[in-house]
């Protein structure tokens, strides 16, 4: 067989692989993926769509928004009412308090439920204050309107510190929170540690606990505290 031949037959092999690989079915997690964006495209359709809107829910949302006003305008960005299409989907907020002979803890986890009749919700996110000398008080926001994506905000303050968060959290897995504008990407810790300084200054950690990886609030907030008080004593 002579040079040419054998270059020719060597060449139609090549392509023929090349077709076979070209051909073969798409990894099973592309797929998933695929079928997610395909999902969250339609929900961002539906709710461009008037026709999907649940209206009754939005009047209420309207008489709501105007009854309770003042408690609204506490929040770091404005809360007003908007339409959206028909879901089922239950959000949860956790507040907690941690507190030994040397020092106070403020926390609050915000999750959600995998359906509306789950018993417990699952958290995407903690936030926890190193409140040594100060006394802090703390509110939050749980926004269910912006399904399937999870979306919070809110606050811890005492006389001398200010914190405003907000977070997401999308349903492929990426999350982030800005805290007076620092942002955390919560791929890398769902739990921010933030360590109040002078002049209005702050420090932080981000820690990859959660409390779904526990038994109970109790064990993980026994972590927390462990955790935290190895990072004093570093600082």
């Amino acid at each position: 067989m002579n040079i040419t031949i054998q270059l020719k037959l060597w060449l139609l092999g090549s392509l023929s692989l090349l077709c076979a690989c070209s051909t073969s079915e798409p990894p099973q997690s592309n797929q998933k993926e695929t079928a997610l964006l395909q999902g969250l495209e339609k929900r961002a359709a539906d709710n461009l769509n008037s026709e999907t809107w649940n209206l009754e829910r939005f009047q209420e949302d309207k008489k709501m928004y105007a009854q309770y006003k003042e408690v609204f305008s506490v929040y770091p960005l404005n809360c007003s009412p908007f339409p959206v299409a028909e879901y089922e989907y239950a959000v949860a907020s956790m507040p907690f308090s941690i507190q030994d002979s040397t020092k106070m803890l403020k926390g609050i986890c915000v999750g959600e439920f995998a359906t509306v009749d789950s018993e417990e919700p699952q958290y995407g996110l903690t936030i926890v204050v190193v409140a040594q000398n100060e006394t802090y008080s703390e509110d939050v926001f749980v926004q269910s309107r912006n399904y399937p994506y999870l979306t919070a905000q809110g606050i811890f303050a005492s006389q001398k510190h200010h914190f405003d968060w907000v977070y997401a959290k999308s349903p492929d897995g990426f999350s982030f929170c800005f805290v007076n504008m620092k942002l955390f990407d919560l791929r890398f810790g769902e739990t921010i540690v933030l360590f109040p300084e002078a002049e209005g200054a702050f420090s932080y950690q981000q820690i990859r606990q959660n409390p779904h990886q526990y038994k109970s609030l109790d064990a993980f907030k026994a972590v927390i505290a462990d955790t935290v008080q190895t990072l004093l004593l570093t600082k």
